[in-house]
């Protein structure tokens, strides 16, 4: 469940390629170092039903990368739309 998962987790990464347009988040926590791995659902245009880290499509709109990925794990980690 996700809104199980503490709110300490911090971004430690966080990947970037223009080319697939897409930004990947590594979520750690640091009380133990375990990093968090989501289950992709079946809805997503790729790798469905695999297990990854918190990632999203970068749109045009986008102001920085930095922020999209923000917005990915508050979509993601916290069930927030943005």
């Amino acid at each position: 469940m996700l809104a199980a998962v503490p709110f300490h987790f911090t971004v430690v990464l966080a990947i970037a390629s223009f080319l697939l347009q897409v930004v990947t988040a590594f979520i750690q926590r640091p009380a133990d170092g375990s990093v968090l791995v989501v289950l992709r659902s079946d809805k997503v245009g790729t790798y469905q039903r695999y297990w990854g880290a918190v990632s999203g499509g970068v749109e045009q709109a986008d102001r920085s990368l930095a922020d999209r990925c923000r917005q990915e794990v508050r979509l993601d980690v916290h069930g927030q739309q943005v």
